[in-house]
């Protein structure tokens, strides 16, 4: 797997869903399986696919990842997801490579 970084340059009006920036989990051959969005702060926000939320900005979609460097480790984006899932809770130390 590798996570990959899309802010306001790379996806038109991120910033009108309240994200600053979101990041993939790609398999090998580019196909989008989970994505995560971060507010302004490093927040996890917005995940998907998730039956809660209302959209997934890369559904279904694949990306070239031969030029790209991930921006997280499995652990870290799984903590994120796991906190983007929860309406209260204390922030894992997902932040660190995605910033």
């Amino acid at each position: 797997m590798i996570y990959l970084r899309w802010g306001k340059d790379d996806i038109v009006d991120l910033e009108s869903v309240g994200l600053a920036h979101v990041v993939t989990e790609c398999d090998i051959d580019g196909s989008v399986l989970r994505e995560i969005g971060f507010d302004r702060s490093g927040n996890p926000m917005h995940r998907a696919p998730d039956p809660v939320s209302a959209f997934f900005l890369f559904d279904l979609q694949s990306v070239d990842v031969s030029r790209k460097t991930a921006c997280m480790s499995t652990e870290q984006f799984n903590a994120a997801w796991r906190d983007a899932g929860l309406s209260v809770g204390t922030p894992s130390n997902h932040r660190q490579g995605c910033t």
